[in-house]
């Protein structure tokens, strides 16, 4: 019985992020964004209570360091996109990519919207000044069309 106790004891822990200096680290697969897990290759997720921008990178792709204060409020939808348009332009520096696969998972998995597109290009939700990425008018517009098309 001690030793059950023991080994549920220990699955408790390792489910549990670890804490790091300046937050909470998720490994690959267990970071989850309003209960829908996520996936960003190898890269660690660190969310913190401040960073400089709502999402950044550090150690050169091996870790999404998130604010926390500035991210948690957000929509879902525009939750989502962020994490997943900052994870494929960290790996592949092309915005316009970075876009088009974070709509393709938004609208594979059910939360891309036209109301998430509005939300995403409505400058005051996540300004660039938090969200150096965000979509500019001429990107938003391929974006809304992508959906659109899908949508159909």
């Amino acid at each position: 019985m001690k030793f059950a106790a023991s080994l549920a004891a220990l699955s408790l822990i390792a489910a549990a992020p670890a804490l790091a200096q300046d937050g909470e680290v998720y490994q690959q697969g267990d970071y989850f964004i309003d209960n829908r897990s996520t996936n960003c290759g190898e890269a660690q997720t660190v969310v913190a209570d401040r960073a400089e921008f709502i999402i950044q990178e550090r150690n050169a792709g091996i870790e999404i360091i998130i604010d926390r204060g500035r991210f948690d409020p957000l929509p879902h939808g525009v939750k989502l996109f962020i994490y997943y348009q900052f994870c494929t332009n960290m790996f592949f520096l092309d915005e316009a990519m970075a876009d088009n696969y974070a709509t393709g998972v938004g609208l594979r998995e059910g939360w891309m919207t036209t109301e998430v597109v509005d939300l995403v290009c409505d400058p005051t939700v996540a300004p660039v000044e938090m969200w150096p990425d965000k979509p500019d008018a001429a990107r938003c517009t391929i974006i809304a069309e992508l959906v659109r098309n899908s949508l159909r």
